[in-house]
């Protein structure tokens, strides 16, 4: 799914509005196949699955957020 902003309101009870399945978007691809992460490095993560977030705090590279963490974050702070 990548996220789609409309140029409309729209009712906010229908996240189809709003994003749309794009085959072959992945984090290496967030946008669909012909994007990249280049320029990226500290955007946050996306297209991921439970299962590589898992491994990933498994191999102890780094600690996610907790929710406290990206409350603040997505606050601007």
């Amino acid at each position: 799914m990548v996220f789609t902003p409309p140029d409309h309101l729209v009712s906010l009870n229908d996240h189809f509005q709003w994003w749309v399945y794009l085959p072959g978007a992945n984090w290496r691809h967030p946008l669909g196949p012909k994007s990249n992460i280049r320029g990226k490095e500290n955007y946050p993560v996306v297209h991921i699955a439970y299962e590589d977030a898992d491994a990933y705090a498994e191999m102890g590279w780094e600690a996610f957020a907790d929710r406290a963490e990206w409350e603040f974050a997505a606050r601007g702070g």
